[in-house]
């Protein structure tokens, strides 16, 4: 018989002679005749023998070129094409072979099972150990001794939210209700924090506003009270199901004060996804506007700036106002067990380094689920997006938060270089801070830095905004990127944090004044807006000084004694949840729209309407992701930092 060539086989077995492999390569080509400002960016498909690697199949597209352009008789137009890079796209993704998946999903897994544990043992359905031992609770007997020794007290027993049983001291005169576990009855003197960074000393200013601590259990009866746990279950306990819930849902925040701010942060967070949604989406879409004309997505870009200000604004505030109230509430020494010139140094190291130690795990987290995500999908799919992909070697430069001294093109994850700029002027904030007892040398510093970040951010924009914008991430990175131009409204946020604590829920002007600062608000904030649709491109790094003082008004209104409605909106169950899961939605958001955009290769479309259907899908699906990553991650990392904390200074 006769052998068969390769097309007979084909037609007869209908199986190729050669297997067959899929591969794409992403050019640039320049039409040099035209003068062309940008490359053109073009995706091409190659049905090629599975033996051809990269290399092979990159050496067959310039092949291709040198013998198209050497012809003389094609008449075509003279161009420069260059490969970009060579991929093989698999029909399916094999976690197995891909050990960064591997362990990911054992860590997932562990922590899982650590979490039912520790739910069950908090619901009593696992016992840790054979003998409980409990003892009597006099509750009579202990009212009348109590009223022997302190007639003006008396003994109450509060039913708080969630069903927590809570025995405190009521003063009669109003004085801050006590946790009997925390403070010792015999010495009323001896002081130590519950919940975070709260005294439970006897105060007699603005007494109504603190609650009893959650921090003694009783049963149903109230007849007997159980000792405490040993140490390994108060450990465990961290990673309670019940307990991280009640912690993301709980309304009783340090910084109660400051619910607008809240809000701002929940707003311009959800803003920062539309943005990065809208920039995806465009990349990818056949009919992706160009970015060098005023579009929507151009639009989107050019006032998302203002949602990135707002959010360091909002940080900056936090910080401040946290780092005054520790100041006024504890000594050094009760703070770092230091004391003089060293102890206020460890303090500041302490306050600088807390922030990134407490975030880091979930960080960490999010870093190699998008390293992994990267890779399922970029083995799949035709397009591509830009990031991601360096996860597996850039991976230190985020954690020690460094990024933004790297070329763009080589960092992992897309926001990653708003959590380097926001660990770094919290660093330069804390510094700012520690100047505030002599303050006209920090008023002096920051009116020097906060003047020469803006001059040269401007100056930089001017050239900057001259440059043709070749995509959507190149215009991103040109228009919000801009790390001088964040300085403003970091340092106007420290200002505005350390004003609320000294006005301490006092405000006081006439209404004549109150007015005349709504409207220059309000008139601040129109021509915030309306600067970016009929300005130059270049003179919008101006509105960096003029937003924060937007908002410099309102924050300091709804922190004070005029905020009684805001703080009836906003203080609920699911606002203080949507504020804590903040943080896991800009981890996550970018990594789940990447991956829905590349596992249906592209988007149908950029127009306004669709970007807000993408925007409203990744949107509920990283919130689902978020609460779980605060669940299995976040909470229990941080609630164990704690416990550590007290079990080595107790």
């Amino acid at each position: 018989m006769a052998k068969l060539t390769g097309l007979e086989h084909l037609h007869r077995t209908g199986e190729a002679p050669v297997r067959l492999a899929y591969s794409v390569v992403r050019l640039h080509v320049n039409v040099t005749k035209l003068a062309m400002a940008k490359s053109l960016e073009v995706i091409q498909g190659l049905c090629l023998p599975r033996s051809c690697s990269p290399e092979d199949v990159t050496s067959i597209i310039n092949f291709s070129t040198m013998i198209s352009d050497t012809l003389k008789s094609n008449h075509t137009t003279p161009r420069t094409v260059s490969v970009i890079n060579s991929r093989r796209i698999e029909l399916t993704y094999d976690p197995r072979n891909d050990y960064a998946a591997i362990t990911l999903s054992v860590l997932t897994l562990v922590l899982a099972i650590l979490c039912i544990i520790a739910t069950l043992v908090d619901f009593d359905l696992l016992k840790c150990r054979k003998n409980v031992t409990a003892k009597t609770f006099n509750v009579q007997k202990y009212n009348n001794d109590l009223q022997i020794h302190k007639p003006k007290d008396e003994l109450t027993i509060n039913n708080v939210e969630n069903n927590i049983n809570l025995m405190t001291l009521k003063n009669k005169q109003n004085a801050m209700p006590q946790a009997l576990d925390v403070v010792s009855l015999e010495n009323t003197n001896s002081c130590k924090r519950c919940g975070k960074y709260r005294k439970q000393c006897v105060n007699p200013i603005k007494s109504d506003t603190y609650q009893p601590c959650p921090r003694v259990r009783y049963d149903n009866s109230i007849a007997s009270l159980k000792v405490k746990r040993s140490v390994s279950q108060y450990l465990l306990l961290c990673f309670s199901l019940s307990y991280g819930w009640k912690r993301i849902f709980n309304t009783n925040m340090a910084n109660k004060d400051l619910s607008i701010m809240h809000a701002f942060r929940i707003a311009t967070t959800f803003w920062v996804v539309f943005i990065h949604v809208a920039t995806m989406v465009s990349y990818l879409s056949d009919n992706g506007p160009e970015m060098n004309s005023r579009n929507n997505v151009f639009m989107i870009l050019a006032t998302g700036s203002l949602a990135f200000d707002t959010l360091f604004f909002v940080s900056g505030l936090f910080s401040s106002y946290h780092f005054f109230y520790l100041k006024s509430q504890y000594s050094v020494e009760e703070l770092v067990s230091f004391s003089g010139l060293c102890g206020q140094i460890l303090q500041l190291f302490c306050f600088i380094t807390n922030r990134a130690v407490r975030l880091l795990p979930s960080y960490l987290y999010v870093i190699f689920l998008a390293s992994v995500l990267s890779r399922a999908t970029q083995g799949m799919s035709v397009l591509e997006l830009p990031g991601d992909a360096d996860c597996d070697l850039t991976w230190w430069r985020n954690i020690l938060y460094i990024t933004n001294l790297y070329p763009r093109h080589e960092r992992c994850l897309q926001v990653s270089w708003y959590l380097t700029m926001e660990t770094q002027l919290h660093a330069a904030g804390a510094l700012l801070c520690a100047l505030a007892v002599r303050r006209r040398v920090a008023l002096a510093v920051a009116s020097v830095v906060v003047l020469v970040a803006t001059a040269t951010d401007v100056a930089s924009a001017f050239g900057d905004y001259s440059k043709p914008m070749a995509d959507m991430f190149a215009a991103y990175h040109l228009m919000l990127e801009r790390p001088w131009a964040r300085v403003a409204p970091y340092f106007t946020g420290v200002f505005a944090g350390w004003l609320v604590r000294r006005m301490d829920g006092q405000l006081k002007v006439s209404r004549v004044t109150s007015i005349f600062l709504w409207l220059a608000s309000l008139s601040a904030l129109s021509v915030a807006s309306a600067v970016p649709w009929a300005g130059p491109a270049w003179v919008t790094c101006f509105l960096h000084l003029l937003w924060p003082v937007v908002l410099l008004w309102p924050a300091l209104v709804c922190a004070t004694n005029y905020a009684g409605l805001s703080r009836q909106l906003l203080d609920s169950g699911p606002v203080a949840a949507l504020s804590r899961l903040c943080y896991s939605v800009l981890l996550l958001h970018g990594p789940i729209t990447r991956t829905v955009l590349l596992s249906i290769d592209g988007a149908l479309c950029s127009q306004t309407m669709c970007i807000w259907s993408y925007f409203a899908g990744t949107t509920l699906l990283t919130l689902l992701a978020s609460l779980l990553l605060s669940l299995l991650v976040e909470m229990p990392c941080c609630s164990l930092l704690r416990r550590l904390s007290d079990c080595a200074t107790s």
